[in-house]
């Protein structure tokens, strides 16, 4: 499956299981192209989340001045 340089591979593992009275065959595919878009997606969300943190952080940081007008 794997002819080109950058395609995906794929691994597979068959299992067979009784639930109550009948069996069941499960086929599992892993795809490491899949699994490269999880982990690219999930960075940028980790990247999203740190940019709304840290300006959450830097307005509370921010000093605040509750001056009357008129008082010294």
């Amino acid at each position: 499956m794997a002819d080109k340089k950058d395609s995906a591979t794929y691994c597979y593992k068959i299992f067979e299981r009784k639930l109550d009275v009948e069996t069941y065959h499960f086929l599992v595919v892993h795809s490491d192209e899949l699994e490269k878009q999880k982990k690219k997606s999930l960075a940028a969300k980790v990247q999203k989340e740190n940019e709304k943190l840290t300006g959450a952080l830097t307005k509370l940081c921010e000093p605040a001045f509750h001056c009357e007008e008129g008082r010294p």
